[in-house]
């Protein structure tokens, strides 16, 4: 059977391809009867909220279980809209200007799908969470900045304009940061706002672990700052840090145009909107927020600094410690081995599952969920 291009290229489970992940995922999965710890998520191990389980749970009983809108429930956009202003700094008409999807995902996916033509070039960090699949499966090219690893993983604008070609149509950015944890400063997002402005162009805008910020810091998202909103796209989901991976929510947040758009895709690829359910879950959730998340980071932020400090008590590795979002990233570059070897014999050898670098541009590092870290009393 002759299968496309645009399929061949993902090439998820090969050696060296960006999905890795999944491979020492399902390794670990057929360690049937062993005390493995799967940490290759970028997602809190942590339960839904009681308050968002019960909302489901009583739609459920309302009759909420057919085909739901397609560009989602108005009292979940409602809801998202209420969150954006109030903790994103962004006005956003819910009638017009966002999208409910199945997760942060397929939002990405729909707005490069949307904005990005064959041979446009999109500009990512590197290392990066893998926009570049997306980028690819919409024939444009990827075009990696380098982030300045030596300064804690510094985003330096001057770069990303250094980057800048009459090709370039997109600047994609996810903060936190997946794989680095790094939470883009005020000045940093400034600047990226400037090349923006400067040369036309759209940002991808994904914050789908803006509630994982340590240390007392807050994520701020690029379309809040002057002259962004309409040329930005704000991506986010339920599922990072709320324990509601398997909800499948998501959203984008656009202008009016670019989230019509995006709509006609989604049609053609979902034909209706997540269920109904799940969303008056989640539209319970974005209400309660930011309190239904106290007690949270108190609790994660001991389990970060504890598997900061065993990482680098062990011999021959490095690892700095994370501003936000739920991972660690070890440098294992002394040991000889290509992060996917390590990870396989990780796994082998101490039942722990690690998600290789390879697949975020992070050859040399594996990504560790701290999530998972099991302190003894």
């Amino acid at each position: 059977m002759r299968f496309s291009e645009r399929i061949r290229k993902l090439g998820v489970f090969e050696p060296g391809a960006p999905y890795q992940t999944h491979k020492i995922s399902a390794m670990a999965a057929q360690m049937k009867g062993e005390d493995t710890i799967d940490a290759t998520s970028n997602a809190m191990p942590m339960d839904t909220p009681a308050a968002v389980k019960e909302a489901a749970k009583k739609a459920l009983d309302e009759g909420y279980t057919r085909m739901a809108p397609l560009v989602g429930l108005p009292e979940l956009r409602e809801a998202i809209a209420r969150k954006l202003e109030k903790m994103d700094g962004i006005r956003a008409d819910p009638e017009t200007e966002i999208i409910v999807t199945h997760g942060a995902q397929e939002a990405i996916f729909l707005a490069i799908q949307a904005l990005v033509e064959p041979g446009d070039e999109v500009i990512e960090c590197s290392p990066d969470y893998p926009f570049y699949l997306n980028i690819e499966n919409a024939s444009g090219i990827p075009v990696y900045v380098p982030l300045r690893k030596d300064e804690n993983w510094r985003l330096e604008p001057k770069d990303f304009e250094t980057a800048v070609t009459p090709k370039t149509r997109m600047i994609a950015l996810d903060s936190p940061h997946n794989p680095t944890g790094r939470v883009f400063t005020r000045d940093e997002l400034e600047g990226i706002a400037q090349v923006a402005r400067k040369h036309d162009l759209i940002v991808i805008s994904d914050v789908a672990n803006e509630m994982l910020v340590w240390d007392g810091g807050k994520n701020i998202n690029i379309a809040s700052l002057p002259g962004m909103r309409e040329r930005t796209v704000t991506t986010s989901s339920v599922s990072k840090c709320y324990g509601m991976c398997g909800w499948r929510i998501g959203y984008a947040c656009g202008n009016t145009d670019l989230i019509f758009q995006m709509s006609k895709l989604h049609n053609v690829a979902c034909n209706v909107g997540p269920a109904t359910f799940a969303q008056k879950g989640a539209a319970a959730l974005y209400d309660e927020l930011p309190e239904i998340m106290e007690g949270v980071v108190e609790q994660y932020e001991k389990k970060r600094d504890l598997a900061v400090r065993k990482l680098n008590e062990m011999p021959k590795l490095h690892c700095h410690k994370p501003e936000g979002g739920a991972v660690l990233m070890p440098d294992i570059s002394e040991y000889g081995m290509s992060s996917l070897q390590f990870a396989e014999w990780l796994l082998r050898e101490a039942k722990v599952a690690t998600a290789p670098g390879s697949g975020y541009l992070a050859e040399g590092h594996i990504r560790v969920n701290f999530g998972e870290v099991r302190p003894k009393d």
